[in-house]
């Protein structure tokens, strides 16, 4: 990927485990934001509790006014999972976002490349992210950025009620 200057009066910071609310606040943000069905902030704040920690580096995107002020406009948070494709295992983007209202000015794109040079400064030689379906403005930009479909991931909502008594085998009789 070419290199991509980060616009004048944006930076990127890095975040440490201390801004476990901030980035809950964010998280809550980018899924209300998306309308994603079966949200649950109670099980966002238990993947951050599980997976925020000094090695997973979390980044900050912010502008910076002209008295030197910063304002949060987004961020992504970065971690490491094993593949076998991958030299080293592969970094995986658990969350990118930008507010809407700074998109389109090459801040996204600045982000995933402090990711990719995160992933190769770890010695590591992949990146994956996951995006819902049916958010096309984000999968048209991954596919800019050379990112493409290697696994289809389903799944299906199950209610309880929804199996008939006995259609579970209890075991050996």
């Amino acid at each position: 990927m070419m290199n991509h200057a980060l616009p004048l009066g944006y930076r990127i910071v890095r975040g440490s485990v201390h801004d476990r609310d901030r980035l809950l606040l964010w998280l809550d943000r980018a899924y209300r934001e998306l309308r994603t069905t079966g949200y649950r902030p109670t099980a966002v704040a238990q993947l951050v509790d599980r997976y925020l920690s000094a090695d997973t580096p979390l980044f900050w995107l912010e502008s910076i006014d002209p008295a030197g002020r910063a304002e949060c406009l987004g961020g992504l948070w970065l971690a490491w999972a094993s593949d076998a494709q991958a030299v080293g295992g592969q970094g995986q983007i658990l969350w990118l976002y930008v507010t809407p209202d700074q998109r389109r000015r090459g801040l996204g794109r600045s982000l995933i490349q402090r990711a990719e040079a995160e992933v190769l400064r770890q010695g590591r030689s992949r990146l994956g992210l996951s995006v819902f379906a049916d958010n096309a403005g984000a999968i048209a930009f991954y596919q800019r950025l050379g990112y493409g479909t290697d696994a289809l991931s389903l799944s299906k909502s199950i209610e309880p009620g929804a199996i008939e008594p006995g259609a579970i085998d209890s075991g050996p009789r």
